[in-house]
């Protein structure tokens, strides 16, 4: 099984080589405990909204089991995009500046959950798994 990670390119450093590629030092962190764990991450990148869509959709075709989306600077809000978002059969959270958006149940879209920094719950240590 493998982890996706999507992620969009910055405006600003749209047309600059690998501007938007996790540093290597992060990449061989998470991929490491990914191992550990039994699991593999593979990296996709776009640079438009018709991208992002056809990355999410061969990723859904892959059978990943889990989507990490960091959309950058695309809106992400026509509605064929969020038609795509709502066929998702793995769960995904969706990364942005000031929030996070978590589904933890592709199929039920009142499952999703956002936060900001400011609205992040307390969690105890005893209701971790």
């Amino acid at each position: 099984m493998s982890i996706a990670i999507i992620r969009g390119a910055e405006t600003s450093r749209l047309t600059e080589i690998g501007s938007h590629e996790i540093p290597k030092e992060v990449f061989s962190l998470l991929t490491g405990r990914a191992s550990t764990a039994g699991k593999q991450i593979e990296l996709r990148t776009f640079k438009s909204e018709e991208d992002l869509i056809d990355c999410l959709r061969r990723a859904n075709e892959a059978c990943f089991e889990f989507v990490m989306l960091d959309p950058g600077t695309c809106e992400c809000s026509s509605q064929q995009l969020r038609n795509i978002m709502n066929r998702l059969t793995m769960p995904y959270i969706e990364v942005h500046d000031d929030h996070v958006i978590i589904s933890a149940d592709p199929n039920d879209p009142a499952s999703r959950m956002r936060g900001t920094r400011e609205s992040r719950p307390v969690v105890d240590e005893s209701e971790i798994a």
